[in-house]
């Protein structure tokens, strides 16, 4: 009784991890620009869904996106992460006025980078649609310098 159980616990966890993969709603790519010494993140979100700005204040409501990069020697991060003109709307799920994205963003940070062949990086992030939002989620990327 106890493997049945054990078996049932396990397919419910592969299960449930399958399905949160499948409602990301968001493809993530992550390059080195060499001419403009920038990390450049791109989001791809599907059509009906908003990401939102990494300028949301922390109490508005959706959870900001935040791009971390993992310090390690060799790195030197230079300003703050800049992104394209996010979308200023009323957001039924929140009630208020918010910053998000729709279809395709890219967010860039300028960086100094010294014998390094790749970057670590995670970027923390939610979704909504016009009736609903999914948990927060954290994705890792890894960038290979060239």
């Amino acid at each position: 009784m106890s493997k049945s159980i054990c078996l049932l616990f396990s397919l419910f966890g592969l299960f449930s991890f399958v399905e949160l993969r499948a409602q990301n709603h968001v493809k993530w790519e992550a390059r080195y620009e060499k001419n403009s010494s920038e990390i450049v993140v791109t989001a791809h979100i599907d059509k009906g869904w908003h990401l939102y700005s990494i300028n949301n204040a922390e109490d508005l409501g959706p959870v900001p996106t935040a791009i971390s990069l993992m310090k390690v020697r060799g790195l030197k991060i230079i300003g703050k992460t800049k992104e394209q003109e996010p979308v200023n709307a009323f957001d039924p799920n929140f009630g208020t006025h918010v910053a998000y994205h729709e279809n395709r963003v890219e967010f860039r940070q300028k960086v100094k980078i010294r014998k390094l062949k790749k970057l670590h990086l995670t970027v923390f992030y939610m979704v909504c649609d016009d009736s609903q939002c999914l948990p927060p989620i954290e994705v890792a990327l890894t960038i290979e310098i060239h």
